[in-house]
């Protein structure tokens, strides 16, 4: 019975990502109501753009797929800016007792002149099932561009999985993630708007174009979104509470229904 529900689950995450096969995705309530945008991540998904946060910073955040429980991910994120770089460490945890996956990871970002900064991230990542005699684990590199112009113009591009390295194989394990370059911009077209648009292309065998907007009320931010192909609307907001700050999102693909992300984040 455990066996036949950790197949069931292995299908259901799989035919998530029929649409985009071998795609991560950013899963944290900013990006996941804005399209998934990478650019936007609290998380710092390109180690580039970490050089415009000033004070240190810690994320948690929970992504559930499809309102179903097993089928949740927590991620959280450590920033340190110094005089010299951006330091960045992440931990992400995906899944159940029959399947899980995990990473751990640590970036640095650089500002390399007024404009220009440079980023790259480590990650180790884990993934085991029920039947697999020992977990799959491997090593990945992203690294990343980033170009601000004045706060209004951005521009971020990221190579994800530039290197790997295979350090243990289960042979039931036959899937691994390809290679991708996200293609990123934003335009702040009022003081307290600004709209993203992001490119994703996955060996040359899958696309995906995000859409994103943004705006600031006080305390309160709307945001919004879509994802294509096929089109996965997005919605969420989120509230700066002094302290601390939440944000909520959701998204709903036609054929599985809606998933849910949720956030905290904290300037200290």
């Amino acid at each position: 019975m455990r066996f036949i529900t950790t197949v069931i689950f292995a299908f259901i995450y799989a035919l998530s990502w029929s649409a985009e096969p071998y795609r991560r995705c950013a899963n944290n309530p900013i990006s996941s109501a804005m399209g998934s945008i990478v650019l936007c991540s609290p998380h710092y998904e390109n180690p580039a753009v970490s050089t415009t946060a000033e004070r240190r910073t810690v994320n948690l955040s929970y992504h559930n797929e499809y309102c179903e429980g097993k089928l949740g991910e927590w991620n959280t994120s450590l920033l340190l800016p110094t005089y010299w770089a951006s330091h960045i460490t992440r931990f992400s945890h995906f899944g159940f007792e029959d399947y899980r996956q995990f990473a751990l990871g640590y970036g640095l970002g650089k500002r390399i002149s007024e404009h220009w900064s440079l980023g790259t991230y480590l990650r180790y990542q884990s993934l085991y099932f029920t039947g697999c005699e020992r977990e799959t684990a491997s090593i990945f590199n992203d690294t990343g561009i980033f170009y601000e112009k004045g706060n209004k113009y951005q521009i971020g591009v990221l190579f994800r999985n530039l290197a790997s390295a295979r350090l243990t194989q289960c042979e039931e394990a036959t899937t691994n993630e390809s290679r991708s370059i996200v293609v990123s911009s934003a335009i702040k077209f009022l003081d307290n708007a600004r709209w993203l648009v992001e490119g994703e292309e996955n060996d040359q065998k899958a696309w995906e174009l995000r859409n994103g907007f943004e705006f600031i009320y006080e305390r309160m931010t709307l945001r919004c979104g879509f994802r294509m192909l096929p089109i996965v609307p997005s919605l969420g907001c989120g509230f700066d509470l002094k302290w601390f700050r939440f944000d909520v999102s959701s998204f709903y693909h036609n054929q599985l229904g809606y998933s849910l992300a949720v956030g905290l984040s904290s300037n200290f």
